[in-house]
């Protein structure tokens, strides 16, 4: 009796009843993807899930300063974290394509919260050292790298492809949205409770992602059987976007953005206390104001999703990216910072959800979880290299000298590729 009652309140007659599909029908264009069931149930896991992700950022970076007091050993740990990532990420693709992703998904979400949950124990028994902090990481990023490109991938299988240009920023969102309220949580929990407890928020976390994936009705399996050998697999993978002029190019443009713009997630515990003397709440505050640029990227790039001159669209973002960089580099005071954090927030998630979608949407779906594996793995590969070089400058030199040289060269790449390169200019979906 139990079990039919249940059955009753979730069956879609009552969801009429009660005008839950009436609301989501009526949804603008601009959030047209939330409109489908699925995607709803994964847009709000993931959020809560990020929202645990982001406590944990503010937690661990403060922790590992604290620690070490080396801004070389805050870039370090991005690339034992990302290091993985550069290595495993195409077998992500390939594990996308070829098997259940719900399956995949679960096993990587689970795997995530356990290493969470590991560092909260450690932290609050008091035995947490840099390298078991690194080593916990290099396990969570083996996760990650099975992990991203099978939830890029899971949006196409989730949302029609009318919807997907939409889709891609929307799901971006969830990350940035959480990073408006996630890091001020962090910083509240870290100066209240200590980093034990922002690690064990994540882990616990990881269950609004785990039930929502098991919620979705749609069949993940891939639709087509892939044949042949894992390598080979791969291989066709990487001659598919090398043999595409477009996509050649957009992949330096991640490559590059990401190695010379995205470096500053790494420094922030730095430039907080070094720079401006702040505590855990000033840490999560700077790192809101990413989320605050991010989200309101994300929301233009989702009302611009039916405007066909993608290229120039992703060109501009890149230059805000290098503008942001450099904007750090003149403040002195923790507002200006704020400011130009958030506008590194709004060109970075307008630059990279857009590089997502255009991949996405330009590649036939039987090779689509290659080749936004690739993608991933620009973004894995690049990030820790250039927090490594920055971290390194920023501590021989200065933080400021770091912001100014990145920056720098992400303004000048943008306007390279508005002088120089047609086939990214003249880029539609």
């Amino acid at each position: 009796m139990r079990r039919e009652s249940t059955r009753a309140i979730l069956s879609p007659t009552v969801g009429k009843r009660l005008g839950f599909n009436n609301l989501w029908s009526a949804l603008p264009d601009n959030f047209s993807a939330l409109r489908h069931r699925d995607f709803r149930l994964f847009w709000f896991g993931a959020l809560l899930s990020f929202f645990g992700t982001w406590i944990q950022n503010v937690g661990q970076g403060w922790l590992v300063f604290e620690l070490t007091k080396s801004e070389s050993l805050l870039g370090l740990l991005t690339l034992f974290s990302a290091g993985p990532m550069m290595v495993l990420t195409p077998l992500g693709g390939w594990l996308a394509d070829r098997f259940d992703k719900k399956v995949i998904l679960t096993i990587t979400q689970s795997a995530l919260a356990l290493t969470a949950l590991t560092l909260a124990l450690a932290v609050y028994l008091g035995f947490a050292s840099f390298p078991l902090i690194a080593g916990l990481a290099a396990i969570s990023g083996t996760a990650a790298a099975i992990d991203i490109p099978t939830r890029h991938t899971m949006i196409s299988t989730i949302v029609p492809k009318e919807d997907l240009a939409n889709a891609v920023p929307l799901n971006a969102a969830t990350f940035n949205l959480a990073r408006l309220a996630g890091p001020a949580v962090g910083g509240f929990l870290l100066e209240r409770y200590g980093a034990a407890t922002c690690y064990f928020v994540n882990g616990v976390s990881f269950l609004a992602l785990i039930i929502a994936i098991q919620l979705i009705r749609v069949n993940s399996f891939p639709n087509s059987e892939m044949s042949g050998k894992m390598i080979e697999n791969l291989k066709e993978g990487f001659r598919y976007v090398l043999d595409r002029p477009d996509f050649r190019l957009l992949a330096s443009m991640v490559f590059c953005t990401a190695f010379f713009g995205m470096f500053y997630l790494a420094l922030l515990p730095a430039l907080a206390k070094e720079k401006f003397g702040l505590g855990g709440n000033g840490l999560g505050m700077l790192m809101a104001s990413t989320g605050v640029g991010a989200v309101a990227g994300l929301l233009l790039l989702a009302s611009l999703s039916r405007l066909p001159a993608r290229g120039l669209l992703l060109a501009t973002a890149m230059g805000g990216v290098g503008l942001g960089a450099m904007g750090l580099s003149l403040s002195s005071h923790p507002w200006q910072a704020m400011v130009s954090l958030a506008v590194l927030g709004a060109g970075g998630s307008m630059f990279l959800s857009g590089a997502n979608a255009t991949y996405q949407a330009l590649s036939p779906p039987e090779i689509r979880g290659r080749v936004i594996s690739l993608h991933v793995w620009a973004v894995a590969a690049a990030h820790p290299l250039g927090s490594v070089l920055f971290g390194w400058i920023s501590e021989r030199m200065s933080l400021e000298v770091a912001f100014a040289i990145g920056g720098s060269a992400v303004v000048g790449m943008s306007l390279a590729v508005y002088l120089f390169a047609p086939t990214i200019r003249q880029l539609t979906v």
